[in-house]
């Protein structure tokens, strides 16, 4: 019977053992994705939220197009593949846009350039991106696609500008989406490591936590040992007291025996010597 909860008991301990390193690893998974997904995805939703593009789009056209190269040129890119390198070449977009409530580029796509510059715009030169932050990665962004699509001046397309900041246009938009992996990145790294937390907690405070069933044979023991040293110490005092008594009475007996018979010695002794005087 022992035996049988000595092997359940160490099962028990292996299974907690390996779900507690499962939440340990996914705390610490959860902690590096968050980390992770803060520069590539929560700071740009953040940023285009809080940019206020207008829903709906506008018209954009391509007035001119730069391929520059240098620091000191390349303060800004329309695109950028890696969103964490340093800026050594650069692709510059510069378009006007105009919101064509009149269906006035309706029928044409492309615009000349002597004509760019008899229509009356909203904006002029502003800056065109694909997105908020001008870089991806491919394949979900190409620069070199991006600069055939929208390069070439007098192109026209829809575009989404800044209420914030009108000299910011992009090419895409799309708030839901932008909204729902902004939601995703934040909650699920966050659940995961508030769940392994919580285990861990829940955990700890069981294993901290006292047993008093499980204390009460070992009091028991300890107070039947305590009261069986008592005795013994009791025993062997009083076995002690009665062997130094018991031999103080044979030393006072042997001590008068000894000397009733040396008076009894001398006494026969001086009768004798009486007879003989």
């Amino acid at each position: 019977m022992g035996s049988d909860n000595k092997k359940g008991c160490n099962w028990r301990a292996s299974i907690r053992f390996y779900i507690t390193t499962f939440f340990v690893l996914l705390a610490c998974c959860s902690s590096f994705a968050f980390l992770f997904l803060v520069p590539f995805v929560i700071n740009p939703a953040f940023a285009t939220l809080f940019a206020e593009f207008k829903i709906d789009p506008v018209t954009c056209v391509t007035t001119s197009y730069e391929e520059l190269k240098g620091t000191s040129n390349c303060s800004w890119s329309s695109c950028m593949e890696g969103c964490t390198k340093d800026l050594f070449k650069c692709q510059h977009i510069i378009v006007n846009y105009k919101n064509d409530t009149e269906d006035f580029f309706t029928d044409k796509d492309f615009i000349a350039e002597d004509e760019i510059e008899t229509i009356e715009w909203d904006v002029v030169d502003a800056k065109l991106y694909p997105n908020v932050k001008g870089c991806g990665y491919p394949p979900d962004l190409n620069c070199d696609d991006f600069s055939q699509q929208y390069g070439t001046p007098g192109s026209k397309y829809p575009c989404y500008y800044s209420k914030i900041d009108p000299d910011m246009v992009l090419t895409h938009l799309d708030l839901a989406k932008t909204t729902k992996e902004l939601l995703y990145a934040i909650i699920i790294p966050w659940a995961c490591f508030l769940v392994s937390i919580l285990y861990i907690l829940i955990t700890y405070c069981g294993m901290s936590r006292p047993d008093y069933n499980a204390d009460e044979p070992t009091e028991i023991s300890s107070a039947k040992a305590s009261k069986d040293a008592s005795n013994y110490s009791l025993r062997s005092i009083s076995k002690t007291v009665n062997h130094g008594i018991s031999k103080l009475m044979r030393d006072s007996h042997d001590d008068k025996g000894h000397k009733e018979h040396t008076h009894t010695g001398n006494c026969i002794h001086h009768r004798k010597k009486d007879k003989i005087v």
